[in-house]
């Protein structure tokens, strides 16, 4: 939407549920901002708690049980510094070992059909992987030496996202997450987590064999497939070759503020169900998704989405970062009756993941959507229908705030993008896809801009 100021305010740490955040907007929280120049001091209650309706309407999809899979640490190599790229809080490396390269117990109950495949895949990665020579010298004088070469490798580089965030869910190992090794004082008592992106080599696979590494991860990340833990460790490395992962780390503290990176685990994501090994593993629950102005982040902390099962859920879902708990986040802008400013804290208790679309005009037309971590639907659906106050999505043609009321009916969710103007419903044919259904009669299809789903009609 246009002409928002967006003021995060960071949360005094005993402001730890919903309901003391509704108690301390309403009767303790003072702000004094100002807005284009103009001072303002905004009194406890002033503030009113964001709309339901805000950006498409209430929602319901969450991610559900969201579980995380460790990548085994053969494939993380020695990390030595000098191996990298940067250091260890911007490169990550990861190496391939060499046992996969040929036959052995590992593929020995794979069908033939995949393994031709996942031999094309490794063969790849082997061939455009990093290699380092070291050499050597022996002999006396320089007219006598000889000079031996030794090459390790392949190893890949993967950019690690900037945005750096503490685990903040109580006993954290239940749910796959790392438990800090380091004792000494100078190291983080508590794991920090980011975002691996999806190595720079899988982007330049074409399409044949890009289609065989997804077939071959699928197939060997279902462990029930062939009962070889080689062959799924391996399917989860190639996982988090080609849709990134979770990264967990502590630091080692130095005076003066300097500090190095310590690396502890790397994770997928899997959904539904827990990993193989670990049925008691709790999974890490999302609530539905919140839609909000996407200013509350810089687009310099999000990455591309690698995942295409998230991708296709629709614009909002083209990039993606993360949003740190204790936040809230104060929208202010010049409405006709006067400044108006509204509160939202999304992801207060755990933050969570938010994403957003690439383009800045889709941005100011549909938001971003954030899911917060360890937030039950059902509750957060409750906090949705005690808010009254309704603001409607953004016009994409007029440009005009809480007006739009014409729309799709996509999967129970009313996605609206257009006012009832007569110059902005005559718009309508510019979401028309050019495909038609029916029998001797044709109907014009339509698309809806928000989550890509194909009408035969709007809703008004």
């Amino acid at each position: 939407m246009t002409g928002w100021k967006v003021t995060t305010v960071d949360l005094p740490c005993e402001i730890n549920t919903h309901d003391k955040l509704e108690r301390f907007m309403s009767t303790r929280f003072t702000l004094t901002s100002d807005f284009l120049g103009t001072q303002i001091t905004l009194r406890p209650g002033s503030i009113k708690q964001l709309g339901k309706k805000f950006f498409g309407g209430g929602r319901d999809d969450g991610l559900g049980d969201m579980y995380l899979v460790r990548v085994d640490k053969q494939f993380m190599g020695t990390q030595e510094y000098s191996r990298r790229r940067g250091t260890k809080d911007s490169w990550s490396m990861f190496i391939l070992p060499s046992k996969y390269l040929k036959d052995g117990s590992w593929n020995r109950s794979i069908p033939q059909d995949i393994k031709t495949k996942l031999k094309k895949v490794l063969e790849y990665i082997y061939m455009n992987g990093e290699f380092r020579t070291t050499v050597k010298t022996s002999g006396g004088s320089w007219s006598g030496n000889t000079y031996r070469g030794s090459t390790d490798g392949p190893c890949e580089h993967v950019h690690v996202m900037p945005a750096e965030n503490k685990v903040t869910i109580p006993e954290y190992t239940k749910y796959g997450m790392p438990k800090n090794t380091f004792t000494d004082s100078s190291y983080d008592k508590q794991p920090y987590y980011t975002f691996v992106k999806n190595a720079p080599i899988i982007k330049d696979m074409d399409a044949e064999t890009h289609a065989d590494l997804m077939l071959c991860y699928g197939y060997l990340c279902d462990f029930s497939n062939h009962r070889t833990e080689d062959a799924f460790k391996l399917g989860q490395y190639l996982k988090l070759l080609d849709e990134g992962g979770f990264k967990y780390m502590v630091h080692k503290n130095y005076s003066g503020g300097v500090h190095i990176v310590e690396e502890l685990a790397y994770c997928t994501m899997k959904i539904g169900t827990p990993p193989y090994y670990n049925k008691a593993q709790l999974p890490i629950k999302s609530g539905a998704a919140e839609h909000l102005p996407a200013c509350i982040l810089g687009a310099s902390d999000f990455e591309d989405v690698s995942i295409d099962a998230i991708k296709n859920w629709g614009v909002c879902f083209e990039m993606y970062s993360a949003v740190k708990p204790g936040k809230l986040y104060i929208f202010s802008r010049q409405e006709s009756t006067g400044i108006k400013h509204y509160w939202a804290a999304p992801a207060l208790i755990a933050g969570g993941f938010i994403y957003r679309p690439k383009s800045g005009v889709d941005c100011l037309n549909y938001g971003c959507a954030i899911f917060p971590f360890a937030t039950n639907i059902e509750e957060q659906k409750k906090q949705g229908e005690a808010r009254n106050e309704t603001i409607l999505p953004r016009c994409v043609n007029c440009f005009k705030d809480n007006c739009a009321t014409i729309g799709f009916s996509c999967r129970g969710h009313k996605h609206l993008f257009l006012c009832d103007s007569p110059e902005c419903s005559a718009t309508k044919r510019r979401f028309a896809t050019g495909s038609r259904r029916g029998g001797r009669t044709a109907v014009q299809m339509f698309v809806c801009p928000i989550c890509r789903m194909e009408h035969d009609s709007f809703m008004v």
